[in-house]
This record gives structure tokens, sequence and C-alpha cells, in this order.
């Protein structure tokens, strides 16, 4: 949608609601603004890019142990999330240069690799706490963490705004609808991959970081879990892919049916969070925003309304 300017208000006010949350809503609430910089984070380059990646966790993971390890060496967890936050654009850079040329399941199919190969990895390295974890002493409250988290999904916001919005996201989408041509019209497509890899990878490993914080204990299975990067990646579909709030919005509607269904029907609760997939895929492909923002145009162009309206944001 064009008019967006009352997003970000929006988000803020979010914040006024700290009061009124109890503990455990405000982990869910802390939960939900997490997710909501993940799925941000993939579509920068899932969505924007056209490279379904299937290894996002690893960035996540990899900010998470570094800002857990700053503080269990006494230094400050900023000092942490903010190394997370490098280190993770950096690994992307590595592992980008190499695995962006390939494409299509190719490319899933090496970030997939490269996430289950650090899954393996970490649990035997013993400076990193072996299959014991990291314990992260903080005595932040969580109305602290939520509001952190909600500022992170703020900045991450701005930021893919100004990416869509400009230069950057003129590239990505021409790679993403033919690579070949943006490379004939003097597009520097290995630049722009890696870029959008990177950028995407840094705001996996500043909210891995501050996640840490939140959850005072890590290990492997926790922040190397597959099922992280498939959420994210469901919460960007389900919103809607090449848009800026369609993420913010499949996150929320997605993290409030995982929850019902959690609390409802524990012991098949992935049995029915997969028939709710299959059932958004089949009726809603192109995600909620996109199909508002059509049903909206049909409904205009039915009632003879002016062209001015809505589009995608």
């Amino acid at each position: 949608m064009k008019n967006t300017k009352f997003i970000l208000p929006a988000l803020l006010l979010v914040a006024a609601l700290v009061p009124l949350l109890t503990g455990n809503q405000l982990r869910l609430a802390t939960e939900l603004m997490t997710y909501v910089v993940l799925a941000l984070s993939w579509n920068l380059i899932g969505g924007f890019t056209g490279y379904a990646t299937f290894g996002n966790v690893a960035f996540f993971g990899i900010g998470a142990y570094t800002a857990a390890m700053f503080a269990t060496k006494g230094l400050p967890l900023v000092s942490g999330v903010l190394a997370g936050s490098v280190l993770a654009g950096l690994f992307a850079v590595l592992v980008g240069l190499p695995v962006l040329r390939l494409k299509g399941h190719y490319f899933s199919i090496a970030t997939l690799g490269v996430a289950e190969a650090i899954r393996s990895l970490v649990p035997n390295l013993n400076f990193l706490g072996g299959p014991n974890g990291l314990t992260v002493n903080t005595t932040f409250p969580d109305e602290g963490w939520y509001l952190v988290t909600l500022i992170l999904a703020i900045g991450a916001v701005i930021l893919v705004t100004y990416v869509r919005r400009g230069k950057i996201g003129f590239a990505l989408r021409s790679i993403r609808d033919d690579e070949t041509g943006a490379q004939s019209m003097g597009i520097n497509v290995t630049y722009y991959k890696v870029l959008a890899f990177t950028l995407s990878a840094v705001l996996a490993g500043v909210v891995g970081g501050v996640y840490s914080g939140f959850l005072a204990f890590i290990d492997a299975p926790t922040v190397f879990q597959g099922e992280v990067t498939v959420t994210m990646l469901v919460m960007a579909l389900l919103g809607g892919t090449d848009t800026i709030f369609g993420p913010v919005i499949g996150a929320i509607v997605l993290k409030i049916i995982m929850e019902y269904l959690w609390t409802n029907f524990q012991n098949l609760h992935g049995l029915f969070l997969g028939v709710v997939i299959i059932l958004i895929v089949l009726f809603i492909p192109k995600g909620i925003l996109p199909s508002i923002s059509a049903l909206w145009r049909n409904l205009k162009k039915n009632a003879g309304l002016p062209k001015r309206g809505v589009g995608h944001a």
C-alpha cells in the first residue's frame, strides 16, 4: 500500500502496551518481534533478489553465540550483539561469494548444507560450551527485551524500506526477474547479490544476539534449528514477498496461529500447522498483502472509483 506513513507510528504505539502485558504475553510479544526481523531479513535475499535461502538460521546462531560468548567473558552484551552482527555479515560475504554462483534449488540446498554443517560443528567446540551450550547471565527485565526487539523491528522496516525503494531495490528486483538481462544492463549482479545476502545476515545476527540474552541460555539445537529458517520463510511468503510490510503481517498472523495450535493441540501442533500452511499456499499464494491490494483494486474497478489507491508496500 502506498500510504504507509501510519505503520511506523503504529509500531511505536505498540510500545505503550508494555504496562498492560503479563510475563507470558511479554515473552510472546518479544518472540513475535524477533520473527518480524527474521522474516524481513529473509525477504531481502529470498523475496527481493529471488534466491530462496534455507541457511539464514546460521547467521541467527552466529549472532546468538557471539553475544553469549561476550557475556560469559564479562563484557557488555551490547558489544557482543554488535560483534555478532559483524561476524554474521563477514561470514555471509565469505559464503555468499561461492554459493551465490548457484541458482534455484542448488542454491537452496547449498545454504541448507552450510547451516547444518555449523549446527553439527558447534556442539563439538569446547570454547563454545560444547554440547552444554552457554548461559547468559542478565538482569534485564522482560519489558526491556520487548522494547529492544520492537526497536530492532522498526529499524529493520526502515532498512528494508530504504533498500526496496532505492537503487539497490531496483537492482535486486532486476536480478530476480532476469539475471542475465540485469547483467547486460550494466548491473554488477555479484556485488548486489552479496550485498543483499550480507544485509540479510546482519539483521539475523543482530536479533540473534539479542535473543540469546532474552533466553539466558543457548545451545546449538535451539539457535541453529531448521524450524527457525522455515518459520521466517513461511512468514515472508504468507505476508507477501517483494513487499515491505508483507513479512511483518505474515509474522504476526503465523505467530498467532502457531501459538494457538501449540496451546490447544500440542501433540498435533506440527500436523495442524502443516495443514494451515498448505491452505494458505493454495488460497493466497501471493501472500496476504498482495491479495488485499488486488481485492481493493477489483472493488474500485467494479465500483467505478478513481484509480488512485492501494499498491504494494
